[in-house]
């Protein structure tokens, strides 16, 4: 993948201007989420891909009992190296 370097000023109230032919390549909206990484003399930003929860999707938060997955695993293991 071939990088674009652009130069762009940050404004007097601390905001980068995202140049229009990026924001239509990634389809960035004025309510979409991005995320700074610095670090290494660089600062990147890259799109947030959003990923919803459980909760969000079916507005109820989603219950299971921990100790009964755990103890599923285990038989399931049990069962995958019971030929070993």
């Amino acid at each position: 993948m071939s990088l674009l370097e652009i130069i762009i000023k940050i404004d007097s109230r601390g905001r980068l201007k995202i140049p229009a032919e990026i924001q239509e390549k990634f389809h960035l909206t004025p309510d979409s989420e991005v995320v700074l990484i610095a670090g290494e003399g660089e600062i990147r930003i890259r799109k947030r891909e959003v990923k919803y929860s459980f909760q969000e999707i079916f507005g109820k938060p989603l219950k299971f009992d921990r100790s009964k997955v755990l103890a599923m695993d285990v038989a399931n293991l049990e069962e995958d190296f019971s030929d070993l």
